[in-house]
């Protein structure tokens, strides 16, 4: 993206930006899918509730701490490199977008 933000009209930036505007979009999908699919599987595994976002008081099984009651709570959320990387990706797209316009 960075070389072909310097001269986006050479005959060469169309094929730099049809494969660089796609990375930040599918880290950000695939970084979202593992979670969400760690999450599932502890949960189905361990009978442990995660939260994805908020927090969350859970009481984890009696089979796992020998028969002792154990509460803990839970704090999930996103930071601001997440947020950074979907305001890259929809810069990165924003960028295919304009590109139609600059060729047409």
């Amino acid at each position: 993206m960075l070389i072909y933000s310097i001269n986006p009209l050479r005959s060469n930036s169309n094929k730099l930006l049809s494969f660089a505007y796609r990375k930040p979009l599918y880290s950000v999908v695939l970084f979202l899918a593992g979670l969400i699919l760690t999450i599932t599987v502890v949960g189905s595994l361990f009978s442990v509730s995660v939260p994805l976002i908020g927090s969350q008081t859970s009481t984890l099984p009696a089979d796992l701490t020998k028969g002792i009651t154990l509460r803990v709570l839970m704090n999930a959320g996103f930071q601001y490199p997440f947020l950074l990387a979907i305001v890259a990706s929809g810069l990165c797209i924003g960028a295919r977008i304009y590109h139609k316009k600059l060729e047409e």
